[in-house]
């Protein structure tokens, strides 16, 4: 398994169906079996029996395009409920939303997690004009 090397201890199936949920996530419209197999390191029938478990606990599903799979909106749920648990939000939210108001800016909080940083409290501009930029 190309990846094997950095399995932390604990459960292999655990380890290797939460791989292939972050190289889903990847693919918002989905992955073949085939490619998902091929950047996970695994062999296709074991790639195909952890998604069927993923699927059956409702965290994925198949894509349109025929072999893929795709993550399910589920992680929203679970995202928010992980979310409501950091105090952070409910202290800076006050002062979030004073600066939005001040500035009438668009106001992003985000939370470091490893080497990515991950949006965790948004707030549009209040001028009614809204400008957007390509990341």
């Amino acid at each position: 398994m190309a990846q094997e090397k950095e399995r932390p201890a604990g459960s292999q199936s655990l380890f290797r169906g939460l791989m292939l949920i972050e190289i889903l996530s990847n693919y918002p419209n989905g992955c073949p079996l085939a490619h998902l197999s091929e950047l996970a390191g695994l062999n296709k029938s074991t790639v195909h029996r952890l998604l069927q478990g993923l699927q059956s606990c409702g965290y994925v599903t198949t894509a349109p395009a025929a072999g893929s799979y795709r993550l399910t909106t589920k992680f929203i749920a679970v995202g928010q409920k992980a979310l409501s648990s950091l105090n952070i939000i409910h202290i800076a939210a006050p002062h979030l939303e004073a600066l939005n108001i001040a500035t009438g800016e668009t106001i992003n909080f985000s939370s470091r997690e490893d080497d990515h940083a991950i949006l965790i409290y948004k707030l549009e501009p209040t001028t009614g004009m809204l400008r957007t930029r390509a990341i």
